[in-house]
């Protein structure tokens, strides 16, 4: 059997291709490796940009002559840049292509780290970083979106998570960095190690990956760059030139955000929303606060730098255990670890000073459990919004979770200033994850309403 007619649709004398099943035929296999793996490259610079200053921090405040509220700011500033690359980077990857958002993003992420690396001025290192959140954040909901595309039915949630996994490596790669060159090159050189190598990814993932096959097939005026991509990476592909080819969605050419609101998504949209801001508030608040916490419990500094590696390390596991979770059971499979996570940070905050009860919570179930629920978040994102708005529905999410970021940090700052203890502060952490498996559950409830209105609307049933 040829790859022609494998998803030829025979019933149009053989002139129908369908983009879905062009994406699941064999000749897609190199292609489809291709693009998971390009991807997870992108989100492995992403992970380390984005994560490399808290690595640096006290080097900058002494360079700099700042304290740690000055330096906060030059943090908060990367976040505020992510969430504006989140909204503004989706959009346009939905409107104008998700290769080319992807390659801008690193472009412009890679430039700027690199020009921190020179900065004498604390103000522009603040503008700088701004500037590269706005990279950072709109290379992510690109990178889903290819991934999402190009994956096999059954398996999205789990490619998704792969993706994650190199996000989550990424992000701790400047702690050994660091750690290495510090004392021998200074904070520059740090810098410098996240932003030359993504450049050089950039040229190559601008030559290797393709733009979205479903993206080029919904955009009419673009077909003859579909099919000189599909001769180029879909070789034996089997589709004649005259062909006519079915993309599953149409290029939207109105506001993306508007689109999250209508064909019965608000309610869907507005949860999602809800979920990301108290996932990642409640993982940012563990992670912000975790070392302070254990050590006014009684643990040493070195044990409590190895428990929140541990937690981060133990992460890039939940990403894919969690997802594959969800390509299996749905949505149910999310909400149980979510309650799984919650239940386990509680407990951190009852076992007192038990390094070893500690660290085998942490690194066996809380790391994974935690930041697995936030991966599962994102690949649930990243499967329910149609193709055409998909980088867009990814993107706002991650713009307005991030806010959950921002406030964690300061409202465990507040906490912990007005007296509240260990256990209590642990207690709120669980609390925020447990109100976004309450939210998961009522989108699992809306999603089945939406399914049964929709049978009940299909003559003959």
């Amino acid at each position: 059997m040829t790859a022609a007619s494998t998803f030829a649709d025979a019933g149009q004398d053989g002139a129908t291709f369908r983009i879905d099943d062009i994406i699941e035929a064999p000749c897609s296999n190199r292609p489809r490796n291709r693009i998971v793996f390009w991807c997870i490259v992108a989100m492995f610079f992403d992970g380390y940009d984005f994560n490399v200053l808290g690595f640096i921090g006290p080097s900058l405040m002494a360079q700099f002559a700042i304290g740690k509220p000055a330096f906060g700011l030059a943090a908060s500033a990367g976040v505020v840049g992510f969430a504006l690359g989140a909204f503004l980077l989706s959009d346009l990857g939905d409107r104008f292509g998700r290769k080319r958002m992807l390659v801008a993003g690193m472009a412009a992420f890679g430039t700027l780290t690199v020009a921190c690396a020179f900065c004498d001025s604390f103000a522009w290192l603040v503008v700088l970083r701004l500037l590269t959140g706005v990279g950072l954040g709109g290379a992510v909901p690109n990178a889903v979106a290819l991934g999402a595309e190009y994956a096999r039915r059954g398996s999205k949630a789990t490619i998704i998570g792969a993706l994650f996994v190199g996000y989550a490596l990424g992000g701790a790669s400047p702690g050994w960095i660091a750690g290495w060159l510090l004392p021998i090159l200074g904070w520059p050189s740090v810098l410098l190690v996240g932003g030359v190598p993504a450049l050089l990814a950039v040229c190559l993932i601008a030559t290797s990956l393709p733009e979205s096959i479903g993206f080029l097939a919904a955009d009419g005026r673009r077909r003859g760059e579909l099919f000189r991509m599909l001769d180029r990476y879909h070789p034996g592909h089997g589709v004649p030139p005259d062909a006519n080819i079915i993309a599953p969605e149409s290029v939207r050419h109105g506001l993306p955000l508007r689109l999250l609101f209508t064909d019965g998504r608000a309610l869907t949209t507005l949860l999602l929303w809800f979920s990301f801001v108290t996932t990642i508030a409640g993982l940012f608040f563990t992670i912000t606060w975790t070392p302070t916490l254990v050590a006014s419990m009684g643990l040493t500094g070195s044990h409590a730098a190895m428990i929140l590696a541990v937690f981060l390390t133990s992460g890039a596991l939940g990403c894919l255990l969690v997802t594959r979770v969800i390509d299996k059971v749905g949505v149910a499979g999310l909400i149980v670890c979510q309650l799984l996570a919650a239940a386990i940070v509680f407990t951190m905050g009852q076992v007192g000073t038990s390094s070893e009860l500690l660290l085998a919570l942490i690194a066996a179930f809380g790391g994974v459990f935690a930041s697995g629920s936030q991966a599962g978040l994102n690949s649930i994102a990243g499967t329910y919004y149609p193709a055409a708005i998909r980088a867009s529905g990814v993107g706002w999410a991650l713009g307005i979770g991030r806010g959950g970021a921002i406030i964690a940090p300061i409202l465990g700052g507040a906490l912990l200033a007005a007296g509240t203890k260990p256990p209590s502060m642990f207690a709120i952490s669980a609390l925020l994850t447990a109100v976004s498996a309450m939210s998961m559950i009522l989108l699992m409830v809306q999603r089945g309403s939406q399914l049964r209105d929709a049978a009940a609307t299909v003559p003959g049933e």
